[in-house]
């Protein structure tokens, strides 16, 4: 996940993240997901807390 609004990501590791996201038939594509989160620069919690709830809510598993 990347912080739209933090620096610590150069352009290369972006690529390099990205093209791991992607689905091909290379081992190693989608393997990764790559999410960016809108107003977000580096502490999750209090930045943006309800974007990153919406980008990971759909991977949890409902227990009964």
């Amino acid at each position: 996940m990347q912080a739209e609004n933090s620096d610590k990501w150069s352009q290369y590791v972006i690529q390099q993240v990205k093209n791991l996201a992607e689905k091909g038939e290379e081992a190693d594509k989608g393997n990764v997901c790559y999410y960016v989160l809108p107003k977000f620069a580096h502490w999750v919690n209090v930045d943006n807390p309800k974007g990153l709830l919406d980008i990971m809510a759909p991977n949890f598993c409902m227990m009964a």
